[in-house]
């Protein structure tokens, strides 16, 4: 079990080392080492001196430190607006995250068009060996796509349609 444990660290990390340049993935794990021991505000002073390079990890790391208070007031919408900042940088689990506060009017205005877009766009772009977060993801996006209309669920289709011809979101889902 142990061998296991750390034969799939080493692969994450690995994957880490590809995926992310050098100075920005210093800078998030910087943070995120201090995230994990509690250290709070260091992880956050870490996170905001990457993000101005558009670090989409960062800026979750952020929205996160606003969502549960940590090293600032909680202020949800500041963490909305940091989580969509990931989101649009291309981070699949502020996408993830942007969609379920949708859904729940957590730092914005319930919207399940939003929300229902933001959860398909999020599962089209998480990596394939993340399972779980993939079938959540799936769970979510069919409970959202019973609250929406036909007119609605045919325009968050041509959004999703949209997004897979261009990589942008539409216009509309760049503001909360």
């Amino acid at each position: 079990m142990m061998s296991r444990t750390i034969t799939k660290s080493m692969g994450c990390a690995l994957l880490l080392s590809v995926l992310l340049p050098q100075a920005a993935q210093a800078q998030f794990l910087d943070g995120f080492n201090h995230f994990q021991k509690g250290e709070f505000c260091e992880a956050r002073e870490a996170w905001l001196d990457d993000e101005p390079d558009g670090d989409s990890s960062s800026a979750f790391g952020i929205a996160e430190t606003y969502s549960r208070g940590l090293c600032v007031q909680e202020d949800q919408v500041k963490a909305s607006r940091w989580y969509l900042t990931a989101a649009l940088r291309g981070f699949s689990r502020g996408r993830a995250e942007i969609g379920i506060r949708y859904a729940y009017g957590k730092g914005v205005e319930p919207n399940a068009y939003k929300s229902y877009v933001w959860l398909s766009i999020a599962r089209l772009t998480a990596a394939k060996w993340e399972t779980d977060f993939r079938e959540n993801l799936t769970v979510n996006i069919n409970l959202m796509r019973q609250a929406l209309t036909a007119a609605e669920l045919a325009k968050a289709n041509k959004a999703i349609t949209q997004y897979r011809q261009t990589y942008r979101m539409p216009r509309e889902f760049e503001i909360l």
